[in-house]
C-alpha cells in the first residue's frame, strides 16, 4: 500500500491521502477495495507489484476530471468496414413487365364440349388439413435484469458509480469521494439505498449526488448485463 502512496503534490489525491497508480503520468486514484483485488491477484500470481491485474486498471478514474484513463483509450478498436459487395447486381436481377398485369379469371373452355365428350374440370386443390400441434407449456420469456447473487456487492457498487462518472464525467470526482466515504462507512450496493436522510447528511454528501445516487439504480439495472 505504502509504494502506491501518491507523492505528488500537485494530485488533488495527494491532500486527501489516497493511493495513485501512474498511468504515462495521469495518476488514477485508487481505493482500498482496489489494492485488496491487487493483493489478491498477486497471491495468485496473476500480478506483481509494479504490475496491477489486467482488469484493474482500466476501472480506474483519473485524479483530475479533466484527464481521462489512458488505458480505456487503448483498448477502444477501430470500428470495422462493412465488406463491399463485389456482385454485379444487375446480372441477378429479374426483369419483370414494366406494367402490373391485370388479373384473369380462372381457365374456362371458350366453346361447349362436343357431343359425347364431357369437359374434365380442372381438379381442386387440396390443402392438408390435418391440425398442427401447437405448444400449450408456458414460455419463459423474463430477461434477467440483475447480476447473479454471486457478485461481490462491493465490485457492483464499484461498477455502479463508475457508470455514474461516465454519465457525469465533469462530477466523476465528487462521486468517486462519495464511493470512499460509503465504503469506509461498511456500505455496499445492497445498503445504499436504505440509508437514512440523517445519514447521508452526516456523511456530507451532496444534495445533488445524493439524488444521482438514488434515481440512477433503475436505469443502471437496466444497463448492468452489458457493461
Amino acid at each position: 500500500m505504502s509504494l502506491h502512496k501518491c507523492e505528488r503534490k500537485s494530485c488533488p489525491n495527494h491532500d486527501k491521502n489516497g493511493w495513485c497508480f501512474d498511468a504515462d503520468g495521469i495518476h488514477l486514484k485508487m481505493n482500498n477495495v482496489h489494492l485488496r483485488s491487487w493483493s489478491m491477484a498477486i497471491n495468485t500470481e496473476d500480478a506483481a507489484l509494479d504490475s496491477p491485474p489486467s482488469t484493474l486498471h482500466i476501472n480506474l478514474m483519473p485524479a483530475r476530471a479533466s484527464e481521462s484513463n489512458p488505458f480505456r483509450k487503448r483498448d477502444k478498436s477501430a470500428p470495422q468496414t462493412p465488406a463491399t459487395n463485389s456482385m454485379n447486381l444487375s446480372a441477378t436481377t429479374p426483369h419483370y413487365f414494366p406494367y402490373p398485369m391485370p388479373g384473369y379469371p380462372p381457365y374456362m373452355p371458350p366453346y361447349p364440349p362436343m357431343p359425347g365428350m364431357q369437359h374434365k374440370a380442372p381438379s381442386p386443390t387440396i390443402s392438408n388439413t390435418n391440425p398442427v400441434a401447437r405448444r400449450t407449456d408456458l414460455v419463459d420469456l423474463t430477461i434477467p435484469s440483475s447480476p447473479p447473487e454471486a457478485v461481490d456487492p462491493v465490485e457492483r457498487m464499484h461498477t455502479y458509480f463508475d457508470w455514474l462518472g461516465r454519465k457525469s464525467p465533469s462530477q466523476a470526482v465528487m462521486l468517486t469521494d462519495t464511493e470512499n466515504s460509503l465504503l469506509t462507512a461498511g456500505h455496499n450496493f445492497n445498503t445504499i439505498f436504505r440509508i437514512s436522510e440523517a445519514k447521508w447528511e452526516s456523511l456530507q454528501v451532496p444534495e445533488g449526488i445524493r439524488m444521482q445516487i438514488l434515481d440512477g439504480v433503475m436505469r443502471f439495472k437496466r444497463v448492468e448485463l452489458s457493461l
